[in-house]
């Protein structure tokens, strides 16, 4: 992997992504509004929601693998950059469509008790790093996670036929 922090950190600026600013909109009341689902099968249904929900809404859903490679983060952006909402909303939303339970549950204890930012997907985990932000173009992602499930399934198979 060719990685690049000065070009990475530039990337997140112009995204309004970067954790400053994430930190600055936190203290204003605001969140990213972000999700994260651990399923392949879930990313299809949640991919399907938001793009229902919030595209007819005027704003953008993008997509990236989250760094176990597993699972899937999605975030909405309104012009191509990061769309902050109000935190009650934002919790609201992530509940209505789906958001990982223990963190929903983490980030609402952190607003009822705390400043700290809510919304928060890690760049980086473990040492490995989550994928590139991608907009969503609802058939061809389905259709690739369609592909993957399909490997995941072959590729069990083979294990528990080698046993």
């Amino acid at each position: 992997m060719n990685f690049n922090f000065e070009k990475w950190v530039k990337k997140l600026n112009k995204l309004l992504m970067n954790p400053d600013y994430r930190n600055q909109m936190s203290k204003k009341g605001y969140s990213p509004l972000n999700f994260d689902v651990d399923s392949k099968i879930q990313a299809i249904d949640m991919a399907i929601k938001l793009s229902n929900f919030f595209e007819k809404r005027g704003y953008e859903v993008y997509w990236r693998r989250s760094s176990s490679g597993r699972g899937f983060h999605f975030t909405i952006m309104k012009d191509g950059k990061q769309a902050y909402f109000l935190v009650g909303k934002a919790l609201f939303f992530r509940e209505k469509f789906g958001d990982c339970r223990g963190r929903l549950r983490c980030d609402k204890l952190r607003n009822k008790y705390s400043k700290l930012g809510t919304g928060i997907l890690f760049n980086i985990k473990n040492g490995k790093f989550s994928g590139e932000w991608k907009r969503l173009e609802l058939d061809k992602f389905i259709k690739m996670v369609q592909e993957d499930i399909k490997k995941d399934y072959k590729r069990i198979t083979i294990n528990d036929f080698v046993r």
